[in-house]
Formats: structure tokens, C-alpha cells, sequence
């Protein structure tokens, strides 16, 4: 008996990555304003980690602006996206905030309690992405699956 799999928002799961994103960011700023804790960047390495998220966050934006212009030019078109982005993560939107987007931040702020917002939404993808993923092979077959032998599911180049 096959199993039916329902139709995915335009989004996926990208919406239940922010809730469960945004939720953490708030326990990580009431935790700072509330209770005076943070996981600061020592001073002779400040600067140079500043830089470093600032790039870091530079490459965050390409891969948030490159996918949200392929997703809305390829959804209605029901074509799989492969290109731009697409090369280097399934899921570029998702790379965008949990590998790139919140630890730069982190970074340039010099708190790496930041980065706990990326852990919890990495997480929370993990545990989410399988309904995404079989959508996908029920919509493209053969073509995602050759897809997803080839390309990481989310950090770029690397296979978790």
C-alpha cells in the first residue's frame, strides 16, 4: 500500500524552523538581559572573529537571497530545483539561517550563546526534514534522488 503524501507549503519546513528558532533567541536574550550571561569571545580575538562573521554572514545572504528567487521562480513551475544554490545544499534557505545567517551574528557580536539558536533549529531541521525529503522523491522520483546522492542536505559540502 503506498503511502499519500500530502502537498508542502511553499516553504516547507521552514516556518517550524523559525518558531523553534525564535523561541530559543528569546530564552538566549532573556538569559543576557535578565540574568547577565553570555559566552563572550576573548578580546585579543575579537576583531578578527568579527571579520570573520561578517564574511561568514556575506555568504549567508547570497544563499538566503539565491534560494528565495529560485523558490518563488520554480514552485508554480513544479520543475526541482538543481541550480544556483541549489549546487550546493538541498536546502539553502535552511543553510542560510542555521549555517551561515545566526552564527554570524554570534560572531560579530562576540556572544557565542548565539549559536545555541543554530544548534536548536539544526536539530528541529533534522527531526523535520525526512516529511520535506518524501515529498520530494514522490513529486521527482529518479531525478531527486540522483539529486540527493550528489548534493549535501544542508551545509555545503558536507554530508550530516
Amino acid at each position: 500500500m503506498d503511502t499519500i503524501i500530502h502537498p508542502m507549503s511553499i516553504w516547507g519546513i521552514g516556518p517550524f524552523l523559525a518558531i523553534a528558532g525564535g523561541a530559543t533567541l528569546l530564552l538566549v536574550c532573556l538569559l543576557q538581559r535578565v540574568f547577565g550571561f553570555a559566552i563572550p569571545v576573548a578580546d585579543p580575538y575579537l576583531i578578527g572573529v568579527r571579520v570573520f562573521g561578517l564574511c561568514w554572514g556575506a555568504v549567508g545572504l547570497w544563499f538566503w537571497i539565491g534560494s528565495v528567487v529560485l523558490i518563488m521562480r520554480s514552485y508554480r513551475s513544479h520543475k526541482l530545483m538543481t541550480g544556483g544554490v541549489y549546487r550546493y545544499s538541498r536546502n539553502p534557505l535552511s543553510a542560510a539561517f542555521i549555517v551561515f545567517l545566526i552564527p554570524a551574528i554570534s560572531l560579530v557580536s562576540g556572544d557565542l550563546l548565539i549559536l545555541s539558536v543554530s544548534v536548536v533549529m539544526f536539530t528541529a531541521f533534522k527531526i523535520l526534514i525526512r516529511k520535506e525529503e518524501d515529498f520530494l522523491k514522490s513529486a521527482f522520483g529518479t531525478e531527486y534522488e540522483l539529486y540527493a546522492r550528489r548534493v549535501a542536505q544542508l551545509i555545503p559540502f558536507v554530508r550530516v
